[in-house]
């Protein structure tokens, strides 16, 4: 068997494999250890922080019994070395991953080749286990994932008011100085002025137009001292560029700050000449430990002014684009230090270098027992898939409160969803307006971010339409030139049908195109649907199956303290609520 992700739930689940008396595991994980993990990955430790997950966890869990056929690889599961051929040598797949991509790709190469796949994940005290059987049972694609959070860039831009707001501005900023950029980033080219948006100010009414001109005054003079600073050092440039000149501009907008502050900017000078002293202690007096502690705005100027000057130095000396790593202390320190700086700015409180790791690498807490729970479940229904007990399949829910007076339920599995891009129909719909849309936004927004196809060959009729640049060439630009014309120009039109294959995962969808003008706002471009479903699917949840005496699964654990013990119930109560989780294991 085949399990993905040797993290959180992944060492929990190899070593329940190998005491269970499985005996052929292979085990793939792209990550390396870091100390964040030791917390709760045991098969890990100290010695082991820059090595691969995969490799040692192999080891580690052969320690259990050395008889076992273990193998481990290095890599990312979405590679086409690890495509359906691949997949298809396993008896089962085990997911362990933390990313809705790689699960998503898993799903459809098992589906693809009929392999089963038992999925799960974890979220603080939740968690969950969803075995995945062609044919049998619904998909992880059967129901909609919800999306996550987004801001609107303004807010991001020019009007914080929630510390987020300013986290998610300190990550542009850092991808701006030292990472690549985009289009969508909300933090502008440095070097560019803010000119032409002051020219804009000339259209305000004239009773507003003697504080605006007063307004522009002073950005213009600032720009002396801005480039004063840029002379003495990059880090104090990037300082009074974004935290002074920037802010000043963002006052001259008088009627974005009726009835509320309006935003201070901040000078480095008189902020490291100032007094604060640092207070390590939260509001009851207890002494915190170094990562829970709030920097004093002094504080998180000066080491915004250390990090930045050695990333800087980084980049420079290696020549280097970076990402931005929650767990890289460099990385970490800059976002808490620009977040906090502007936090300040804005007159929102500030974090602690802890909730910013949080929040700026949305990380859920992990908790190590709801992985080993998560895990011996699954390998309860390994169980059951390989003695083919189809009609003892149940899906698992682990809550975190007694749901009448159980931690665990479970339910009956879901038929396959006739709907399903994945595995019902395999045949969507969309409307779109096709004499305006690009090939390129139906590409990005379309087949990548809602189709999720990652390396698409789109054909009509005989014609290859696009084919994703593929091979060692990088000089193999396959069929971009087709990008910049719209859909029409490409013969799709109105009643037309594509077929499109993803040939990472070996999958394969007929899209039926509608030439559509107008939507229901401005902000829908398009509507993607599959086939209506021929039946409603309506889940059940259960606390036993039919038969309990034909049942031996530790299924439900008391949730009274009195009484925390395995009990088994004698009759069966069903609801037709469905609890719907995207969990993630970090």
């Amino acid at each position: 068997m085949l399990v993905v992700g040797a993290g959180g739930i992944g060492c929990e689940l190899l070593k329940n494999l190998v005491l269970a008396g499985f005996e052929d595991i292979v085990v793939i994980d792209l990550d390396t250890i870091d100390y964040s993990n030791l917390n709760r990955q045991f098969l890990f430790s100290k010695q082991h922080v820059g090595m691969s997950k995969s490799r040692v966890a192999k080891e580690s869990v052969l320690k259990y019994n050395p008889d076992v056929k273990i193998k481990s690889y290095h890599g990312n599961v979405k590679d086409s070395t690890y495509g359906p051929s691949f997949i298809k040598q396993f008896d089962l797949v085990l997911n362990a991953l933390d990313n809705l991509s790689a699960r998503r790709h898993v799903n459809r190469v098992c589906l693809a080749v009929g392999v089963p796949l038992v999925e799960s994940g974890t979220a603080g005290y939740l968690g969950q286990v969803q075995p995945i059987i062609k044919t049998v049972s619904e998909c992880f694609e059967c129901a909609p994932k919800p999306s996550p959070t987004t801001y609107p860039v303004c807010t991001i831009r020019s009007n914080p008011t929630k510390p987020i707001h300013c986290i998610i501005w300190a990550k542009m900023l850092f991808l701006r100085l030292f990472g690549k950029s985009d289009d969508s980033n909300a933090v502008t080219d440095l070097e560019e002025t803010n000119q032409q948006e002051n020219n804009d100010l000339e259209e305000l009414d004239e009773n507003e137009r003697e504080g605006v001109e007063l307004a522009k005054k002073f950005v213009e003079d600032d720009k002396m001292k801005l480039e004063q600073e840029k002379d003495r050092s990059y880090e104090r440039w990037i300082f009074h560029k974004v935290f002074h000149t920037d802010v000043l501009y963002l006052c001259t907008l008088k009627t974005l700050w009726k009835g509320k502050q309006e935003p201070k900017p901040l000078l480095l000078d008189q902020l490291l000449a100032s007094m604060e002293v640092a207070t390590p202690q939260n509001s009851t007096g207890n002494v915190l430990i170094p990562d829970q502690q709030v920097w004093n705005v002094k504080q998180n100027a000066e080491v915004f002014l250390k990090v930045a000057k050695e990333l800087k130095a980084s980049v420079s000396e290696d020549n280097k684009v970076l990402e931005w790593e929650k767990d890289d202390d460099l990385h970490l320190d800059f976002v808490t230090a620009a977040s906090n700086l502007r936090c300040s700015i804005f007159h929102l409180p500030l974090s602690s270098r802890f909730d910013v790791k949080s929040e700026a690498g949305n990380v859920i807490p992990a908790i190590a027992t709801t992985n080993a729970i998560i895990a011996g479940l699954m390998v309860l229904e390994a169980y059951k898939i390989l003695n083919k007990q189809k009609d003892r399949h149940r899906y698992h829910y682990l809550y975190k409160n007694p749901t009448r007076g159980k931690l665990i339920l479970t339910a009956r599995l879901l038929e396959p969803n006739p709907s399903c891009y994945i595995c019902g129909s395999k045949f969507a719909n969309l409307k779109i307006n096709t004499a305006t849309t690009t090939l390129n936004y139906f590409m990005k927004e379309v087949i990548s971010k809602h189709l999720n196809i990652g390396a698409p060959s789109i054909f009509l009729g005989e014609t290859c339409i696009y084919e994703a640049a593929g091979g060692e060439d990088e000089d193999d630009m396959g069929m971009d030139y087709q990008l910049p014309k719209t859909l029409q120009q490409l013969n799709i039109i109105d009643n037309t049908i594509l077929k499109i294959e993803d040939f990472n995962s070996d999958y394969e969808l007929q899209l039926s195109i509608t030439h559509q003008t107008k939507f229901p706002s401005e902000e829908v471009l398009f509507e993607l649907s599959g086939d209506k479903a021929s039946k409603k699917h309506v889940e059940k949840l259960e606390d036993t199956p039919q038969n309990p005496e034909a049942e031996d699964d530790l299924q439900i654990i008391s949730g009274s303290t009195k009484n925390a013990k395995r009990k088994r119930e004698q009759s069966t109560e069903n609801t037709s609520q469905k609890m719907n989780l995207v969990l993630i294991d970090e």
